[in-house]
Parts: C-alpha cells; structure tokens; sequence
C-alpha cells in the first residue's frame, strides 16, 4: 500500500475489509483480520455499513455471485480495532 493511501485511510476512522480468497472460491472468513484487504475507508460506520448495503446490492443485480459472497463476508472494521495490528 501506497504511504499517501495509508495516511488517508488512517484518518478515515472506519475500513471496510474483505476476507482474503481460496484457492477454491470460497473467503477464509477464520483468517485474523490483520490478514484481510481493506476495501475502502470511510469517516464513519454508519457510512461504511450503507456501502456494504449498496454493494450487495448492486453485485446482486449485476449477477456477480463472488462479489455478492465477498460483501456477504465483508466488515466494517475501526481503523485502532487491535486486531489489525
């Protein structure tokens, strides 16, 4: 990850992270969350939480089934939760 990208979504507040990918298609949803791609940062978690909602969506219609399985598993996750370090 870029440095600037990092700083930016530090001061974000909230990060919407997907479990990493299986070989078999399936996400590891048991992998720690420092393990997890973060997607996108955001200034809150009502803000984070309507994406998710938007993004389901929207895979859904567009019938992007491993996308709709990504956002299913998806999290929003504070940018000081412990686990990420």
């Amino acid at each position: 990850m870029k440095p600037q990208l990092a700083a930016l979504l530090a001061v974000a507040g909230w990060y919407l992270m997907t479990p990493p990918a299986q070989p078999n298609g399936r996400f590891d949803t048991s992998a720690p969350i420092s393990k997890w791609r973060i997607e996108a940062g955001f200034a809150s978690s009502d803000d984070c939480k309507k994406t998710v909602a938007t993004l389901g969506s929207k895979a859904a219609q567009e019938g992007r089934p491993g996308d709709v399985e990504a956002i299913k598993n998806a999290q929003c996750v504070a940018t000081d939760d412990p686990r990420l370090k």
